[in-house]
């Protein structure tokens, strides 16, 4: 676990293994110019982090749910948000929650049913939950009453993954259109379902943000 560092022209050292979970990291101060440090958070605790940033505005089905993976896992969230862009009719409220994703698409019962929103007013709907720690996930929003409205969106052209914690576009989603990729399943009223199945692919997907712990 030793390595062999330069100290000057011509001249190595021997820099001893660090311990357990400590990543070789740069640093001017020391005599070799590295060192064994622990390695640096992926996240910051209490930050937002965004499923995507490029992207437009749509108008949501009303009872359709969405479903777009994240870019990013194994991480401790404590909130889920979106935004609303054009405030909805009286009664207007948006559902949150997540999904598992496994074998190329979200199924079975949802791992968090975070509960609804008002969206009669526009900005940022945040639901709190319990810290839970998210592997392989899908984010789920339903619009849930009233008239439905303008929400914050991604879009397959120019779309980029922001906020990225940890993973990257797969082949099963493809490129091309990650992380704006989205499935839908109509009909959905009260609390989120159990999913057998979804519909086909699309091209166009609600913006959301978590919070991080």
């Amino acid at each position: 676990g030793d390595v062999i560092v330069g100290t000057a022209a011509d001249t190595a050292a021997r820099l001893a293994v660090g311990s357990d979970g400590q990543v070789l990291t740069a640093d001017s101060a020391e005599t070799s110019g590295v060192k064994w440090a622990a390695a640096s958070p992926f996240r910051k605790a209490g930050r937002y982090y965004l499923n995507g940033m490029a992207g437009g505005n749509f108008t949501p089905s009303l009872n359709q749910l969405y479903l777009t993976p994240l870019p990013f896992w194994y991480v401790t969230i404590s909130a889920i948000a979106m935004q609303v862009v054009l405030s909805g009719g009286a009664g207007s409220v948006v559902r949150l929650g997540l999904y598992a994703w496994g074998d190329g698409e979200p199924s079975g019962s949802p791992i968090i049913d975070a509960g609804i929103v008002s969206a009669t007013s526009s900005g940022v709907k945040e639901v709190a939950i319990t810290p839970t720690n998210v592997t392989h996930a899908c984010l789920a929003m339903v619009w849930q009453g009233g008239t439905p409205n303008a929400v914050s969106g991604l879009s397959a052209t120019g779309s980029q993954v922001g906020g990225m914690l940890v993973g990257s576009a797969t082949a099963i989603l493809g490129a091309s259109t990650f992380p704006a990729t989205c499935w839908t399943v109509a009909g959905v009223t009260g609390p989120l379902p159990s999913i057998s199945s979804v519909g086909p692919l699309g091209d166009f997907a609600p913006r959301m943000l978590l919070k991080v712990v």
